[in-house]
């Protein structure tokens, strides 16, 4: 849980617990290590977080002016998680998830409401196996527990998702026209609508020339992909909410690559149609097989040069992205029409499961 603060900070609250995220002992130096804390008016528990346009954002400890980090960049589960200069690396990168569950606040709040009117401290609060709400009270060190609502009934779906052709227009710098192939940026954050009824891809693009003037195109859209049954709402997104593709395209091509198996109009079928004749023994031999030995497919005027996954951040939101970088003229559109212009052609995901309250 995210809580403001008066003086424009942040502050971040485990849910079960009811503790903050605080540099342990208020070390102000690199690699102090990230504890839940009580809140007892110290300033090692107020951070402030900084969107970089790109999905990501920086998390910086107040009192030290360092950056939440991971030891050693590792990618393992249960690495330590400190604080360190920004240098540029990655690891002080972060994603931002909304998980909305109404239960949980109906739950607080009464949880709450029990404690106050014992006079005693909120200690924490939960669910238990029977769905029950649970919380334990405080008062002169003597312990008080509750058990109250029900939890509401809840089903998990799987979603099936694709999106199609987008066109970036927008002119940032330079004339329109790539001279060989850009450097891409494409990204997809899916989150829940305000009203919790729809999922919302906010679909990211960047495309930018390598040299003379530079020309550069930028655009987003947030798409509604989904929308939950009558009187059904979201309460959370159970699979991963992002995917990134970067890469530096050719001259004149049409390109496919993402984080997994790919799709797309163009090229899907002839992954269907490889597979069928036993071309590889699953999506990933076929993927394969296409980026060592079939570089050269034409689409719509376009070749068609098929990669594999791209970039720093490999999830599992987005099976391909399809993407077409330079081409034969104007690459940077002036219209609505796609032909011959960079665009994303498609993104298909893999499938993606949420969690329905009724």
């Amino acid at each position: 849980m995210i809580e403001n603060t008066e003086h424009g900070d942040y502050r971040i609250k485990n849910a079960k617990s009811g503790q903050y995220i605080a540099v342990g002992w208020g070390e102000i130096n690199n690699g102090g290590q990230l504890v839940q804390f009580p809140d007892v008016g110290q300033n090692d528990i107020n951070w402030h977080i900084h969107h970089d346009r790109h999905g990501y954002y920086n998390v910086i400890n107040r009192n030290s002016r360092k950056y939440m980090a991971v030891s050693g960049g590792s990618h393992n589960e249960g690495a330590r998680v400190i604080q360190w200069d920004n240098v540029g690396q990655t690891d002080v990168k972060w994603r931002i998830r909304e998980v909305i569950d109404r239960d949980y606040d109906r739950c607080h709040i009464w949880a709450d409401i029990r404690c106050g009117r014992k006079n005693s401290r909120l200690i924490n609060y939960g669910f238990n196996p029977d769905n029950e709400c649970i919380f334990r009270c405080e008062r002169d060190n003597e312990t008080i527990t509750h058990s109250t609502i029900k939890r509401k009934s809840k089903n998990f779906q799987t979603v099936d998702i694709k999106i199609g052709t987008l066109l970036p227009t927008r002119l940032v710098r330079g004339n329109r026209e790539f001279n060989g192939g850009p450097y891409i940026v494409s990204n997809v954050n899916l989150r829940t609508s305000e009203d919790n009824r729809s999922l919302i891809a906010d679909v990211y693009f960047f495309a930018q020339e390598t040299k003379d003037d530079w020309s550069t195109t930028e655009q987003s859209w947030p798409l509604e992909v989904w929308r939950a049954p009558a009187k059904a709402r979201i309460t959370r997104i159970i699979t991963d909410t992002f995917s990134e593709t970067r890469y530096r395209g050719t001259d004149s091509d049409y390109q496919i690559l993402g984080p997994g198996p790919f799709g797309g109009k163009a090229v899907g079928p002839l992954i269907e149609g490889l597979l069928a004749l036993g071309l590889g023994t699953g999506i990933g031999e076929t993927l394969t097989l296409l980026q060592s030995g079939l570089q050269n497919l034409s689409d719509h005027g376009n070749t068609v040069d098929v990669t594999g996954p791209k970039g720093n951040i490999h999830t599992e939101l987005v099976r391909a992205f399809g993407i077409v970088g330079d081409t034969g003229g104007n690459d940077i559109s002036r219209d609505s029409n796609p032909k011959d212009d960079t665009r994303i052609v498609s993104i298909e995901f893999n499938p993606v499961e949420i969690e329905l309250a009724y």
